[in-house]
């Protein structure tokens, strides 16, 4: 009698492959640590098979078996960003539905607004020298 394992799909990999909890994600409790927590989420996201989803220039698959995955590890996403601990972030999450969408938001718009204040402050420094 020969029986057949049935075959694993790439979701079943994700699900089985290393083990992935969103426990595992650094917690964003306040936007002075932004930086420090996206260099933390990212690796973590990486390392647990998630990171290209972080990628602006991912394209998402259009395969049947490619899209099941792309929304599986999109969940899983998500609920790694509900985790966060700050009132404006959780903003950017319950806006969408989407981990991807919510983490490419939070990212640029945040990014960008700590370019703008490095630039002030360095403006000040600059106007605060002039003036003496």
């Amino acid at each position: 009698m020969t029986t057949t394992k049935p075959v694993k799909t790439a979701v079943d990999e994700l699900r089985y492959g290393i083990k992935k909890e969103v426990s595992q994600y650094a917690v964003l409790t306040d936007p002075k640590h932004f930086d420090s927590w996206k260099s933390s989420f990212d690796v973590t996201a990486e390392n647990q098979g998630i990171g290209e989803l972080l990628d602006p220039n991912y394209i998402i698959p259009t395969t049947p078996e490619g899209l099941a995955l792309f929304k599986a590890k999109d969940n899983f996403l998500y609920g790694a960003l509900q985790m966060s601990k700050n009132a404006e972030f959780k903003k950017f999450v319950k806006k969408h539905t989407s981990g991807r969408a919510a983490y490419l938001e939070a990212v640029s718009t945040w990014t960008q607004g700590i370019i703008a204040d490095l630039a002030l402050e360095r403006a000040r420094k600059h106007l605060n020298q002039l003036s003496l």
